[in-house]
């Protein structure tokens, strides 16, 4: 039976994180290795992508309170035992219009690995309206 699953292979990778999980359309992404199951390790986390705007909308939209309730929602999945340290299922730790958060124990025995990426609708507007306003300013 072939896979259905959508291809996540990509030619950069995270040093840290569950770079299983970002789909390959994606080109910035913030993944990290967290002790089981919501303690973040400062220097167990990394970022990919070529674009430096884009990085910094996905850091904001992480440091303005996302990443804390994707902590509290990890949380509240490991004490309902949806995830334990021993499995190896993905969830979606937090969800917004704007992104996505997907963690895995991946069997560690100790770790979350989790993945945190803008939906591509959202850095398309941006794009989009970059060009309209490019537009306004070009001379014919």
């Amino acid at each position: 039976m072939p896979n259905s699953r959508p291809d996540y292979t990509r030619p950069e990778k995270l040093n840290f994180g569950l770079n299983a999980e970002i789909p390959r359309s994606i080109d910035v992404a913030w993944g990290a290795r967290l002790i089981y199951p919501n303690q973040m390790v400062s220097d167990r986390q990394s970022m990919i992508g070529s674009n430096a705007t884009d990085k910094k909308m996905l850091l904001n939209w992480l440091n303005g309170g996302v990443f804390a309730a994707a902590m509290k929602n990890a949380k509240l999945l490991a004490d309902a035992r949806v995830i334990t340290p021993q499995s190896y299922e993905t969830v979606i730790v937090y969800e917004d219009e704007s992104g996505i958060i997907k963690g895995n124990p991946n069997g560690s025995g100790g770790y979350l690995y989790v993945c945190a990426y803008l939906k591509p609708e959202k850095t398309q507007k941006r794009k989009i309206k970059r060009k309209v306003a490019a537009k306004k300013y070009v001379k014919k």
